[in-house]
């Protein structure tokens, strides 16, 4: 993709430590105004960056990827996202939106505060 795409740099660590070292790698090496973050497996669509450039043009400083409502049957899966929310919502001023996904675009602003 590097080859293709001469903007994109490509960030390899000596093994794998984890998504969450990765994405802190990834923001605080962006260059640009805006990062986006999403999975390397790609299991969310790509076909979405579109939408989030034009929230992010009108504005937003950080757009959030929303999961699709998938239904499911699967009652400890169900009281498990239920009890997420809940407790989230008591112990924290963040309001985290159900279905929200890591799959986002983070302002330049957003960087440089997370990077101090």
């Amino acid at each position: 993709m590097e080859e293709k795409h001469p903007n994109i740099e490509l960030i390899e660590f000596s093994k794998n430590f984890g998504k969450e070292i990765a994405t802190t790698a990834g923001i605080h090496n962006c260059q640009g105004d805006c990062c986006v973050i999403i999975d390397a497996d790609m299991q969310y669509p790509i076909e979405k960056l579109p939408e989030f450039l034009d929230k992010w043009e009108q504005g937003n400083e950080v757009v959030v990827g929303i999961r699709d409502k998938k239904k499911t049957n699967n009652i400890i899966e169900i009281l498990g996202s239920s009890l997420f929310y809940a407790i989230s919502s008591k112990i924290s001023s963040v309001y985290i939106q159900k279905g929200a996904l890591d799959y986002r675009l983070i302002d330049r602003k957003v960087i440089n505060e997370f990077k101090n």
